[in-house]
């Protein structure tokens, strides 16, 4: 609730937010000091803003129609910043007349210098002397790549940033290089394509970075980054990625590498994959009547081809213990993967249909409450000990390196066995189970 107190401050009453009697009380934005407030409870003063920093609660909440009054530039540059930040953003453009030339040619740079000035407690004074600074000393000043090209990335960027991982993600790209490279040429560049290059700096090309627009979201992220992940996990090359320019064209290559790949599939594969992992890992969790835990690797390519999409390229990934995979047959046909959480936990990956179609709402809202059905404990790794007795492998020097390393430690852990040999979980667990018996 906003009272008036008088003409120049904003009398705001904060009892029902904080739970006891208090207000603040905040100057107008054409006061002389914009935006300075303290809060009170009764007649004490209980606290005091500095520079740039917030009472906590929505800018619109504390100026109510002051906020609205605005000028539409000031005001658009305000919006165009996080939710928490926006009250700094408008203080640091009231501040000075040069704040708000840069404010207002520049935008995104400027919100990254509020940024930084919030993130590193800088005091009015420094902030004034960086606004006037020249644009490549700031960019210097930030820690960003010092280039013409870094300004034009940014003015050209007209983005709403939703949480403060938005400008994290900004920042990331823009001190790199190779990256800003990659920026040089794009007549805008969204939100999403700095998602892009933040989640797959070493796999992306002009090509790539087209098939995203400003009104592209994370999903478009996520799909694409599948897609790529998914097309080189079925050995495409990197030229022929490369060539691709639009979604279709990304998408009709990894149809075609799907088609190979599951034709190349058949017994003698199924076998190379038990040599290479050994069994076939158990379910982390119980399957249902319609959700049926995949039990061998003949499997997983048999609902690669059936479903014909490339789950039979995830072996690597489900030896690993990273990522496993179950057939729902009801109430749709689909392919669901579950992937392991860095805690152990299980969470939802991928939920695909016949050649990655979506799912309809009915299956999705099935399969959640399947999973969160119950809790499922993580699986602890076995700790391996060097008098284990247990059946010869075919491996037998892989299997007497690790008998010598065992031995020599006396007691280890099956990751150990992983990390010392590059091996999958699975792989480690049947070389460990096949240790001699020590005297």
């Amino acid at each position: 609730m906003i009272t008036q107190y008088d003409p120049d401050v904003i009398c705001v009453d904060v009892t029902q937010a904080i739970g006891y009697p208090a207000h603040i009380l905040i100057n107008r934005p054409n006061s002389a000091k914009p935006l300075c407030w303290t809060a009170h409870s009764g007649t004490e003063q209980i606290s005091e803003g500095g520079f740039l920093e917030s009472p906590g609660l929505p800018l619109a909440a504390l100026l109510g129609d002051d906020l609205h009054a605005l000028p539409r530039p000031v005001f658009d540059v305000v919006q165009a910043a996080s939710p928490c930040r926006q009250f700094a953003v408008l203080q640091a453009i009231l501040s000075s007349r040069q704040a708000q030339e840069l404010a207002l040619s520049n935008p995104m740079l400027f919100l990254l210098v509020v940024e930084h000035a919030v993130q590193n407690g800088i005091h009015e004074h420094d902030f004034q002397q960086l606004v006037c600074s020249k644009r490549k000393h700031i960019l210097q000043h930030l820690g960003l790549v010092v280039s013409t090209s870094t300004l034009k990335i940014l003015d050209r960027m007209r983005l709403q940033l939703r949480h403060d991982e938005d400008v994290l993600t900004l920042i990331r790209v823009l001190q790199q290089p190779a990256l800003v490279n990659h920026l040089r040429h794009l007549p805008s560049s969204g939100l999403a394509t700095f998602q892009l290059l933040c989640r797959n700096p070493q796999q992306v090309w002009p090509g790539l970075l087209s098939m995203l627009d400003d009104g592209s979201t994370i999903k478009d992220v996520l799909v694409l980054s599948r897609l790529v992940r998914d097309t080189q996990n079925m050995g495409v090359s990197w030229h022929a990625l490369r060539q691709t320019q639009t979604r279709q064209d990304l998408q009709r290559l990894h149809d075609r590498m799907v088609w190979r790949f599951n034709q190349a599939m058949a017994k003698d594969h199924a076998l190379s994959l038990r040599l290479q992992h050994g069994g076939y890992p158990p379910p982390p969790r119980c399957g249902s009547s319609s959700i049926a835990p995949l039990t061998t690797w003949e499997e997983l390519l048999q609902e690669g081809n059936c479903m014909q999409h490339c789950v039979g390229s995830y072996s690597g990934m489900i030896a690993a213990g990273e990522v496993f995979i179950y057939k729902v047959t009801a109430p749709e046909r689909l392919t669901l993967s579950l992937r392991r959480k860095p805690h152990g936990c299980w969470v939802l990956d991928e939920l695909k249909g016949f050649q990655n179609a979506e799912p309809g709402a009915q299956a999705l809202e099935a399969v959640h409450s399947w999973l969160h059905s119950g809790t499922e404990e993580p699986q602890q790794a076995p700790v391996v000990n060097a008098r284990q007795a247990v059946p010869t492998v075919a491996n037998t020097e892989l299997l007497e390196q690790v008998t010598a390393f065992v031995r020599m430690r006396g007691r280890c852990s099956i990751s150990e066995i992983q990390r010392r040999f590059r091996l999958g979980y699975n792989a480690a667990v049947s070389l460990a189970r096949c240790l001699p018996e020590q005297p």
